[in-house]
């Protein structure tokens, strides 16, 4: 059996607390027979660029990993091996975000939203318009010949504008829930605005459309105040009614 070869690409801004959490469930996974793992760590100074990587990457398949998510069991690059190999034609491959043990209600509310936005954008023939960059497996012998962009440098969206510019060269997509990693964004109120904002804006700056913006809050675009950003509109209200309950919680725990 030919061997694969597969790069994780571990990208961080977070703590070393959560980059080795990370890592640790890296290093505890079981290697399936055929597969040759190496694992790469990108501290990105600007912003991701996981068209640059995908471009100078020396393994045919590539799986991105945000610091801030972990494999959620050992058998993780089996499945990953799985799904790669009974879907030889799809290029970009994602699961969802599962919660971790100790997330927040802001962390879950924004797990909660991504996970909506990767369902929302699953078209009738089953090929999701949205993969989530956390967790983007890249199988690169199914982009050549395409025009991969290695100039893209922002923080918020980046990994969704790549993703849609393969997708309208026609490279195939492919949602399998398997695939999903535990995610904990360590979410304050601030940063969820903050998320919110950046993701937001860099979704209306370019263009990324309303099969990109997630149906569940659509209909918030029909404000003009509202219209710069479906995706803003959404994640505040969660992030406010999550605030609010989280805020309740913690009385309670103090009144007991």
């Amino acid at each position: 059996m030919e061997r694969a070869h597969l790069t994780v690409v571990v990208s961080t801004d977070a703590s070393q607390r959560r980059l080795s959490q990370c890592l640790e469930s890296i290093d505890s996974q079981i290697i399936p027979d055929g597969l040759v793992v190496t694992k790469l760590i990108k501290r990105w100074n600007r912003g991701p660029n996981r068209g640059r990587v995908l471009a100078e990457a020396a393994t045919d398949l590539v799986l991105f990993l945000d610091a801030d998510c972990t494999l959620p069991d050992q058998h993780y690059f089996g499945r990953l091996l799985e799904v790669v190999m009974t879907n030889p034609s799809s290029a970009l491959i994602g699961g969802l975000y599962l919660d971790g043990d100790y997330n927040t209600y802001l962390d879950r509310s924004y797990n909660s939203l991504c996970n909506l936005w990767v369902k929302g954008g699953i078209d009738g023939k089953g090929r999701p318009a949205n993969l989530l960059g956390g967790c983007l497996i890249v199988n690169r012998l199914n982009l050549k010949g395409y025009t991969i962009r290695e100039d893209i440098e922002q923080w918020g969206a980046e990994d969704t504008r790549l993703i849609r510019e393969l997708c309208q060269q026609g490279a195939l997509s492919k949602f399998d829930e398997r695939l999903s990693v535990r995610h904990s964004p360590d979410n304050s109120i601030r940063k969820s605005i903050s998320r919110a904002w950046i993701h937001g804006r860099m979704r209306q700056q370019h263009q990324l459309g309303t099969r990109f913006a997630m149906p569940q809050v659509r209909l918030f675009a029909t404000h003009p105040i509202l219209a710069f950003s479906p995706f803003i509109a959404g994640h505040f209200s969660v992030v406010l009614a999550a605030s609010v309950i989280q805020r309740a919680a913690g009385r309670r725990t103090k009144r007991a």
